[in-house]
């Protein structure tokens, strides 16, 4: 993003042309995702998109990382929600949020889906480790959570939306099997861990 703006008329422009962005990914696929096309359905010029965003990719960039802006607030809702009995009914509590967001989250399973270069490879940044160390702190207060690593948590989130993604492939709703064994190969990976900490 070219500039961050601090006032809320710039805030609420970013979100427009974001919501648009999202919407266009959604009904059209990436190919829409033109300066122009976004400029109309915002309801902005594409002078207004190109003060803020660079070029598509940085467009695509800042849908990412709302979209994890957005997970990480789900998971910090699921803090706040109860308390942590054990790791195990944790572990299906986040899956169970995380599969339901993605079923919800307007552009995510297009953008997973993509083959154009500018929709993938994205690396691990900073958005992603704040939410490996809130989901390390929500372990932290389950009794048999202790010693869980933020490193642990991020190889698990990397699982998880890898096979995600194949699931989401194979059918729009996630297919089941692959949810299925997604599950058992978070739990099996805890327990690695567990073991390897002695």
């Amino acid at each position: 993003m070219r500039r961050k703006p601090s006032q809320k008329r710039g805030i609420e422009k970013i979100e427009r042309i974001l919501d648009a962005a999202t919407a266009l990914l959604d009904e059209q696929g990436p190919g829409a995702l033109t300066t122009s096309a976004l400029a109309a359905r915002a309801e902005v010029s594409v002078g207004t998109v190109y003060h803020y965003f660079a070029d598509r990719g940085a467009i695509v960039t800042a849908i990412i990382a709302r979209h994890l802006d957005r997970a990480t607030e789900m998971v910090e809702r699921i803090a706040g929600a109860d308390e942590v009995r054990d790791s195990a009914v944790l572990i299906d509590t986040l899956l169970d949020a995380y599969i339901q967001f993605c079923r919800q989250e307007p552009g995510l399973r297009t953008l997973w889906l993509s083959e154009e270069p500018a929709c993938r490879g994205h690396a691990v940044h900073e958005t992603d480790l704040r939410l490996a160390e809130t989901i390390r702190d929500l372990f932290a207060r389950a009794p048999d959570g202790a010693g869980v690593t933020a490193k642990e948590i991020l190889v698990s989130l990397n699982l998880t939306d890898s096979m995600l993604e194949v699931a989401f492939r194979l059918d729009p709703a996630g297919d089941e099997s692959t949810l299925a064994a997604l599950r058992h190969l978070v739990h099996e990976l805890f327990h690695y861990y567990q073991r390897a900490r002695g």
